[in-house]
């Protein structure tokens, strides 16, 4: 009988506990025996796609500067500075004769330096007092056969010393003092470069900032230079803010590139006949533009330039695109000015725009300033 008891006391107990769960189950609004199912996973709102680059068409005037085959940048500034730092510039670039200081102050160093040249030349007191360096200090020095350039940048390099351009002289100043006051020059994109379309402006870009200065001498690693390419005008250029030693660099690797890819159209004394035509290609998309320029460009062009005019210059539409067979450079850069401007150059808008994005053919002219 105890036994009889003890099972229907689990029975009753059983029942009650089965209650209890479905009791509950219903207090939780879930249904009796149903699966569980696993939390879900919160997704996170995905940001908005960036809006695609805003473009527009320009067309750029044609430039009446013909490509010139000595290449060199342009100081910005005001008239009178511009026209003083193309003389410094000259002056510069001329060759020293004979120069010799020994234990000569280097006031009076500088003094016959400025009558040497026949330039303006004053040095900056104030950054040299602040530098602690006296101008009295003596100087030894004793060259020939270089540039004035390279001669003054040794002379001043063992103290420190740099040049910059202001107010219409060479002033002598302190490395510091030149970071502070950077100058700011315009460079045609060499020949080569210029005749891409789109004009491939960062891989020049890039080619400067890793060749020239170090890292430490441009704004991305943290110093006071910058570069930015501008194509508002009729050819385009680089504008540069940097020191003048490190656009004497600039310069002169820009400068070799230019020579370099001249190099395939011969010297400019070269008779035309014994030159083999170079082949430019330029995509031209509309139809009506391309058969229009292809009956015109070459009676254009001719009639045009000063010199550098090939009357057996060919221009002939294949597909989307002009080829173009002249043994002129001078030639080949005014017909990539008038295609651009005729066809028009895509080029992007806002404050990160390069210049140039896409273009509806042509090259750059590479002219010169």
């Amino acid at each position: 009988m105890s036994t009889l008891r003890c099972a229907w006391f689990r029975t009753v107990l059983a029942a009650v506990a089965s209650l209890s769960c479905l009791m509950l189950a219903a207090a939780d609004g879930v249904a009796p025996n149903a699966a569980v199912e696993p939390p879900k996973e919160v997704v996170p709102p995905q940001p908005p796609a960036p809006p695609a680059p805003r473009t527009r068409i320009v067309h750029p005037q044609v430039s009446r500067l013909p490509l010139a085959r000595e290449y060199r940048s342009r100081l910005l500034s005001d008239a009178a500075t511009s026209e003083a730092g193309r003389k410094i510039d000259a002056a510069l670039a001329g060759q020293v004769d004979d120069w010799q200081f020994t234990e000569t102050p280097l006031r009076d160093a500088m003094a016959q330096v400025t009558g040497k040249l026949r330039i303006p030349l004053v040095l900056d007191m104030r950054a040299l007092e602040d530098a602690g360096i006296d101008i009295e200090t003596p100087i030894t020095f004793d060259t020939q056969g270089i540039s004035a350039r390279a001669a003054l940048r040794r002379i001043l390099a063992d103290y420190d010393l740099t040049w910059m351009i202001r107010d219409e002289a060479l002033v002598i100043t302190t490395r510091e003092r030149a970071s502070e006051k950077l100058s700011m020059r315009l460079y045609a994109v060499p020949w080569g470069y210029a005749e891409t379309v789109p004009v491939d402006f960062q891989s020049l870009i890039d080619l400067i900032q890793n060749t020239i200065g170090g890292p430490a001498a441009w704004a991305d690693g943290g110093g006071p230079g910058s570069i930015r390419p501008w194509d508002g005008a009729t050819d385009p250029v680089l504008v540069v803010a940097q020191t003048e030693e490190v656009h004497d660099e600039i310069e002169a690797m820009l400068r070799g590139l230019h020579q370099r890819a001249l190099a395939e159209f011969g010297g400019p004394d070269d008779i035309p006949a014994s030159k083999t035509p170079t082949v430019r290609v330029h995509h031209v998309a509309d139809a009506d533009v391309r058969k229009d320029l292809a009956m015109k460009l070459v009676p254009l062009c001719n009639e045009s330039l000063p010199y550098g005019a090939d009357p057996q210059a060919k221009v002939t539409a294949v597909g989307e695109c002009l080829a173009v067979q002249s043994v002129s450079p001078e030639f080949h850069a005014l017909v990539g000015r008038l295609i651009r401007s005729v066809a028009g150059v895509k080029v992007g808008e806002g404050p990160h725009a390069m210049g140039v994005g896409t273009s509806g053919g042509g090259m750059s002219g590479g002219s010169m300033f």
